[in-house]
């Protein structure tokens, strides 16, 4: 191996002496910091060049913090599902109510929006045959423990008036809304079995009628909380984890002033799943060491 491999191998060393007895003899190699530190360890100042943490045990420990960091940080949810409608449609969606397929209901229209293209429902009302326009898209979530439902969405003040998101899992759901008229809130729901709760009317004023960011996220623990716009103004507000895995995403919008320009679900999967992810990383390193020992 000549010095430039090598120094490309091993990082920066100071001392060729000490590259040269690194090569020779397998020594520790430096070990790379979370702060760009490389930290060189003398081969003198060592027994052997086994001494210290196999590399199994670095590399497990990194997976380990990697995958408890996603956890600790909400904001750091992976994404299932996306959509914002700048194509200038809902392909992908089915037109139905996704918690009553048999309704009738309105295809809804797409408009432009400040940030691109959103979904507008249609009619003026309870006279119309159908109070809403419903779109469903079919979802593949399987035990999730923290969870994110978010959307960019206004009402209007005249009566009715909702823009709503439905997360199914079977005929069970959790429902979030942006509800607008004289009522003016966010609200969440949840239909488990017979079990109908209304969790959540919290009051946002003319908000309701603004274009804004809300996302309703549940922790670790089971606790809901609200945040608009990114700032959290109900923390804690329900505890439910009873839904873990889900299968339809459906939107509802109830009259022609009710539009959602974006929906996100984003989730963190159940401690059990991610077991399985770690102790698959380990088998794998360990092949890989049995592979490259001599």
């Amino acid at each position: 191996m000549g010095q430039a491999l090598a120094a490309e191998a091993f990082g920066a060393v100071t001392d060729p002496r000490d590259m040269r007895i690194a090569v020779k003899e397998n020594a520790m190699k430096p070990q790379q910091c979370a702060e760009n530190v490389i930290v060189w360890v003398r081969p003198e100042k060592c027994r052997s060049a086994r001494t210290g943490p196999s590399r199994i045990t670095v590399m497990l420990v990194g997976l380990l913090c990697l995958l408890g960091g996603a956890t600790l940080s909400q904001a750091a949810m992976p994404v299932v599902f996306y959509d914002n409608f700048d194509d200038g449609n809902y392909d992908g969606w089915t037109v139905k109510r996704a918690t009553d397929p048999n309704a009738p209901v309105f295809s809804p229209d797409v408009v432009a929006s400040p940030e691109g293209y959103a979904i507008r429902g249609v009619g003026s009302g309870y006279g119309q045959p159908c109070l809403d326009s419903c779109i469903a898209h079919p979802l593949s979530l399987p035990r999730a423990t923290e969870l994110k439902i978010e959307m960019r969405a206004k009402s209007g003040p005249q009566w009715p008036n909702c823009a709503r998101i439905n997360l199914l899992s079977s005929g069970d759901s959790y429902g979030v809304v942006d509800y607008g008229e004289g009522n003016r809130f966010a609200g969440f729901y949840a239909n488990v079995g017979a079990d109908d709760v209304e969790a959540l009317r919290y009051g946002i004023g003319n908000r309701a009628y603004e274009w804004h960011d809300f996302a309703w996220t549940r922790d670790s623990t089971g606790w809901w909380s609200l945040s608009i716009d990114g700032q959290v103004e109900a923390g804690n507000f329900y505890r439910d984890d009873r839904l873990s895995s889900f299968d339809q995403v459906g939107i509802s919008l109830l009259r022609n002033q009710s539009e959602i320009d974006w929906v996100r679900v984003s989730a963190v999967p159940e401690p059990a799943t991610m077991s399985l992810l770690i102790l698959g990383g380990l088998g794998v390193l360990a092949r890989r060491r049995k592979r490259v020992t001599p």
